[in-house]
Parts: structure tokens; C-alpha cells; sequence
């Protein structure tokens, strides 16, 4: 298995602050300037540490009043008592977390499998001799005449839902600033020091994406009760990187889906379904559309394989659960069975 490194680099919450209240060890320091979106801000600081920021109050009455972002600080996550504090912390500020606003999991490594290097990734993509696959809007940085003359590549805007990119950490730590931190942890992970690290990072925003088990049907939902489990973790960040992250080398023919994939890891992970649902008019028919194709392929192709069709009706029952349709499915699924055996 490949060396590498699995965080939590951005973690921020969308909080009820109806009863925020500063408690003992607890320091708030309240700042002179607001957001666009809130009228307050203020560092929390636990034993002296800056631990979180919280802007809260909405300017605008569109959205809800007394409600706020919760953001803990980088360093923080990479703190041994991380998990603890962010289960005790509503206790102690008085605030109710609503749901996840915005996680970044990354992983820190210096090689993909079969030895290829990150910055000759960027390369073969620029060069045509790699297709991605599906979203192929991208950004790029590089530097002329520099030792590795790629350093960044980025698919999704800040807007996406999900974004990913690959980016040079080493270089970033030359330029910007080295968090110590975060070497201390890449210290345990025995990388070569003659080579860069490199950081392949997911960012998901809002709650729009939902991840589904396929043994199950299960849906695993953007929660702290789940991404506080590494092996939760690891089976969203890399079943997000299989989705939108994938490559294929380009062999000249006209269906990028028949190319040989890129094999970029071999780490072991459950790959979930990722699929979008959304309340708009227009995304729900797109939803009864995958529906309905989900349940005649059921009807039409059902083999032999009994295990790979318990997983199909697993994923069917699931989004059919999420995009609230049940009452829809049952109205319409013995019309299409009809239609199908005629």
C-alpha cells in the first residue's frame, strides 16, 4: 500500500448561536470588523489557543436570525484532542451545530501507484496523453523555468459542491509559510526527504452530495458522528477522488470511457455512490428519470450475479428515500414493469 497521509484540513459548521454564552476556560475575543454575510465575529480561544471563529448573526433577514459559521482553526485539526473538542464545544459556547457547511479531506503522498509522479500527471494531462473524465473545466499554476514547472491543478470553483485538486505542499511551505504541524505528522509517515509532498485535496460544501453504500443501500450522511471515524473518511475522500478524479490514458479512441483507467492508489476503501439531489422541479424529474432506469434495468437484465442486484435495489431503495419519492415509486413502477414485458 501506497505511504500516506488522510486529514481533516478545513472544518466548519453552520451553528445555532440562540444561546451562545462564554464559559469557564473559554476566552471569546470579539473583533472590530464583520462579514458580508454576519455581523459579528469572534476567536475562541481554549487554555490560551486560538481554537475557532465564529461569525454569527445574520445582516440579512433571508437567512435564519442567531444562527452563525463555526470554523476551527487548521492547527487545531491536526490536534491530538480535536474529536473532543468538537463534541464538547457546543456545550461549552451554548450553540447547536446544524450541519456540516464545509470539510476539506486531504491526503499528503509523494508518488501515485506504479511510481508516477504527481507534476507528470499534470503533464500528460496538459499534453493530451490523459483524458479526465468528466468535469474537465480546470485551473493551473506553474512557474516558468522552475525544477517541477506544474505545482497545481484544480477541478470545481469555489462554488462546487465538490472541488479536487492536487497541489506541490512542499512548495507551498517554501513560499507561504511551513507549518510545523503538519511536518511533525509527515515525520511518522517515513516520505523520502530527497522528494516533495504533494497533497491531493477534497472540499465539500453544503449537503447537496449524498453518499450512498451499495452493499447496504445505506446513506452515509456529511455528519461529525461520521466524519469524526477515520475509516468514514477514508471511504468519502476516496470514493470522491474514483468519481472526480479519475483519468484515462488516451489511446486514440473516441469513447474516453473505454480507455485504460489511470490507477492513481491502492488503498483499501468501500466506494460509495455519490450522487446529487437536490428540491429543484427540474432535478427531481432528473431523479424520477434515474429512478425509473434503475428499476427496468432491474426488470430487463437481472442475471445470475445475486449479490451485485441486491446491491442495484440497495442504491434504488436509497435514492428513492432521499429524493423523498416513495409515494411516486409506488404509484408508477407497475406501469413500467408492464410496459417492459409487453
Amino acid at each position: 500500500m501506497l505511504q500516506g497521509l488522510l486529514s481533516i484540513d478545513w472544518l466548519q459548521f453552520y451553528v445555532d448561536c440562540t444561546y451562545y454564552k462564554c464559559t469557564g476556560g473559554i476566552r471569546i475575543e470579539r473583533q472590530v470588523f464583520s462579514t458580508r454575510q454576519y455581523k459579528y465575529v469572534d476567536y475562541i480561544y481554549i487554555e490560551d489557543i486560538l481554537t475557532a471563529t465564529l461569525a454569527y448573526e445574520p445582516h440579512s433577514s433571508a437567512l435564519k436570525e442567531h444562527t452563525g459559521l463555526l470554523k476551527f482553526s487548521n492547527e487545531m485539526l491536526y490536534h491530538g484532542a480535536r474529536n473532543r473538542i468538537v463534541w464538547d464545544i457546543e456545550e461549552w459556547l451554548g450553540i447547536r451545530i446544524i450541519s456540516v457547511s464545509r470539510i476539506d479531506l486531504c491526503y499528503d503522498f509523494q508518488k501515485f501507484k506504479f511510481g508516477l509522479m504527481p507534476a507528470t500527471l499534470i503533464y500528460k494531462f496538459i499534453k493530451h496523453d490523459f483524458f479526465k473524465i468528466g468535469q474537465a473545466k480546470y485551473k493551473l499554476f506553474g512557474e516558468q523555468g522552475a525544477t517541477i514547472p506544474y505545482s497545481y491543478l484544480r477541478f470545481g470553483t469555489n462554488t462546487s459542491p465538490i472541488a479536487v485538486y492536487l497541489y506541490n505542499k512542499t512548495l507551498e511551505f517554501k513560499q507561504v509559510k511551513q507549518k510545523n504541524y503538519i511536518v511533525a505528522a509527515w515525520e511518522q509517515c517515513s516520505f523520502d526527504p530527497s522528494l516533495p509532498v504533494w497533497r491531493l485535496e477534497v472540499s465539500i460544501k453544503g449537503n447537496e452530495v449524498k453518499y450512498i453504500r451499495t452493499d447496504s443501500g445505506e446513506m452515509v450522511g456529511l455528519t461529525w458522528d461520521n466524519l469524526s471515524k477515520h475509516d468514514i473518511r477514508n471511504d468519502i475522500f476516496f470514493s470522491v477522488v474514483n468519481k472526480y478524479f479519475e483519468f484515462r490514458v488516451n489511446d486514440g479512441q473516441i469513447r474516453k470511457d473505454r480507455m485504460k483507467r489511470v490507477e492513481l492508489f491502492d488503498n483499501a476503501f468501500n466506494n460509495l455512490l455519490i450522487t446529487r439531489i437536490a428540491d429543484k422541479a427540474d432535478t427531481g424529474r432528473a431523479d424520477k428519470i434515474f429512478i425509473k432506469k434503475l428499476e427496468l434495468l432491474n426488470t430487463e437484465l437481472r442475471g445470475d450475479d445475486a449479490t451485485f442486484w441486491e446491491e442495484v435495489d440497495n442504491v434504488k431503495d436509497a435514492f428513492i428515500r432521499a429524493a423523498q419519492l416513495e409515494q411516486w415509486y409506488e404509484r408508477n413502477k407497475q406501469f413500467w414493469k408492464a410496459k417492459a414485458t409487453v
